[in-house]
């Protein structure tokens, strides 16, 4: 028989109203901010917002592929960083609202969707069908629908085992894993 005392689950993490006044607070600024920078300075503010984008995308696929590679090799030492890695997938149903809006900023950011600049330009022209603005918004809403769709599985199999214990559930994500790597490669570069 075992001495290990059972862990006691603490639960969700509660924000305190304090600090949810504060977040709230600072996003306000951070649109204000935002739309203020769109009259002085589109294009600095549109090449901000696209970093910012990118950067919390980043975050929130590096968890998923961080964690996608923990179930591949099988490592138990890493449960409870995993825990962590999967978290950050939470932001990936964001990433459709700060895609929706930096769909308005593709003129800013972009030269292949302007007309003139691709005509004359044999290398655009050639990519012309890729590179356009209908088929950018398709792809990106797909890539990040698929990415979406795995961080609900694989995560939402690692919560349920962690209630019912099952490690079936563990062998599923690990099947789930490589299909996820694969195609992230594909769909993010």
């Amino acid at each position: 028989m075992s001495n290990t005392p059972a862990i006691k689950n603490p639960g969700p993490f509660e924000i305190p109203s304090g600090l949810k006044t504060t977040l709230g607070a600072f996003a306000v600024i951070g649109v204000l901010t935002f739309a203020i920078s769109l009259k002085l300075d589109p294009v600095r503010a549109w090449a901000s917002f696209v970093q910012n984008h990118f950067f919390f995308l980043s975050l929130a696929l590096g968890g998923l592929f961080l964690a996608a590679l923990q179930w591949i090799t099988g490592a138990m030492w890493s449960a409870p960083l995993r825990r962590l890695m999967e978290s950050f997938t939470a932001y990936l149903p964001v990433v459709f609202v700060t895609f929706a809006i930096l769909y308005f900023g593709i003129p800013y950011l972009y030269l292949w969707s302007h007309a003139d600049h691709v005509k004359g330009d044999l290398v655009l022209e050639g990519k012309s069908g890729y590179l356009s603005t209908g088929f950018f918004a398709i792809r990106n809403v797909i890539a990040v629908g698929i990415w979406v769709l795995f961080a609900r599985k694989m995560v939402g199999n690692s919560i349920a085992q962690d209630k019912s214990r099952d490690y079936g559930l563990s062998v599923k994500n690990r099947i789930l894993a490589p299909a996820f790597i694969a195609l992230y490669a594909v769909s993010f570069t």
